[in-house]
């Protein structure tokens, strides 16, 4: 897998963890269909299933479509379709294209691979704001964004199958007086005549990756129907992570003390709240519980319900953990967590769960049953055995070696 591409673990070491160098990589992704096979997979998860929190946005011309939008939302691929096909279905054959954020929540195979790649990306260090897996699908020559710029770099693969022109211009390449504010883009410009000729041009083909700096204007143009693969590096936000932490731990004692009345109430319920002592107590719990569920599903929002597998785990076959770090303990108060891929299975007071963590390579239910028995009955140890499988967790030691091995790559 490319993760283990002497040319991508160089340019991790030479511009990790800012990434603040436009860098091209041709040819780095040697089978690019399988990528968006998997993504397609995902995009199909989350049309069928009805379930909320699918991040999607159609666009036609250099607008926002909600009747697209909606009908994308709506609409699975067909058997063997393709996203370029779905895409130019759906909007009835007009040029179009569509953005959809966290796609890898939506398959746990993408999120395994996702993993892998943001892994990689910030060796020996915690994403503490997280990371986005977005996929662009287009059906039109011009983005609709026009000439803009990202407040986080834009690390994308090109899956082709149409090639995709993309021109970068350098830091403070552009006059802000050619620019105009856009409400909802910030400043940006559709004159790309008068200013392609100040930046860098170059052409990406299926496989072809290319790294993006923050605050780096650029265009894309696609000369045929096209898929890119992308990744986000939230930088990291102090106050963001500090009010979700303390939303998270104190959230639930918040909602039960009902609508304050007056700036008096609201000002005695916060004081209470902050120095209630056997909440502050808690509070380093929650935040290893916050903590573990992020490394666990590898930095990205875990995967949603309708990604998850339905039945038991097979009994005559032998498993593996989909990646490494995938589960974590945490011990409460009053309670154990064992965190899978970041969803939380809760055990009431202590439960050593180390011998669990400490299977390695290949094993079978019977080993997890082994370790598990001295902690619980056998009605909850299978329990937690199918948890673990569902959650994607446990996968079939046979199962996406590639993915595997570059896992255990990048760890």
């Amino acid at each position: 897998m490319f993760v283990q591409d002497p040319r991508w673990c160089q340019f991790v070491a030479d511009h990790a963890p800012r990434y603040q160098e436009t860098v091209f990589l041709p040819a780095l992704v040697a089978a690019p269909w399988g990528i968006a096979e998997r993504i397609t997979a995902a995009v199909t998860t989350a049309t069928t299933s009805g379930a909320k929190g699918l991040r999607l946005r159609g666009f036609r011309g250099s607008e926002f479509d909600f009747k697209l939008t909606e009908n994308l939302s709506r609409t699975a691929p067909r058997d063997d379709q393709s996203l370029t096909e779905w895409l130019v279905d759906s909007a009835d054959g007009r040029p179009a294209c569509v953005a959809i954020n966290d796609v890898s929540s939506w398959d746990l195979g993408l999120a395994a691979l996702a993993r892998s790649v943001v892994r990689s990306l910030t060796p020996d260090r915690d994403l503490v704001s997280g990371a986005d897996i977005y996929t662009f699908v287009a059906d039109v020559e011009w983005t609709p964004f026009g000439i803009h710029k990202d407040d986080e770099p834009s690390l994308i693969f090109h899956l082709g199958p149409g090639h995709k022109e993309l021109w970068v211009w350098p830091a403070d390449g552009i006059d802000p007086r050619q620019l105009f504010e856009n409400p909802s883009l910030g400043k940006v410009s559709f004159d790309f005549d008068r200013l392609l000729p100040g930046a860098s041009h170059y052409v990406l083909r299926p496989g072809d990756f290319v790294c993006i700096p923050r605050g780096r204007y650029h265009l894309f143009r696609n000369t045929g129907p096209s898929v890119f693969l992308g990744v986000t590096l939230f930088p990291f936000d102090i106050r963001k992570s500090f009010a979700d932490l303390l939303i998270d731990h104190f959230g639930a004692r918040l909602d039960a003390a009902g609508e304050p009345a007056s700036f008096d109430d609201l000002q005695r319920l916060v004081l209470e709240t902050l120095h209630a002592a056997e909440a502050l107590s808690e509070l380093p719990a929650t935040m290893a519980l916050a903590a573990a569920k992020q490394r666990t599903a590898g930095y990205l929002r875990a995967p949603k319900v309708a990604a998850l597998r339905t039945g038991d785990a097979p009994v005559d076959a032998a498993y593996g953990w989909a990646y490494p770090g995938v589960v974590e303990c945490v011990v409460g108060a009053d309670r154990t967590h064992l965190v899978a891929r970041g969803r939380d299975i809760a055990f009431g007071g202590a439960v050593n769960l180390d011998e669990l963590l400490a299977l390695t390579g290949e094993f079978t239910l019977n080993d997890l049953d082994a370790v598990l028995a001295v902690e619980l009955d056998i009605s909850r140890r299978r329990q937690v055995v199918n948890a673990l499988w569902r959650f994607g967790a446990l996968d079939l030691f046979s199962a996406l070696p590639t993915t595997r091995a570059a896992c255990a790559a990048s760890a």
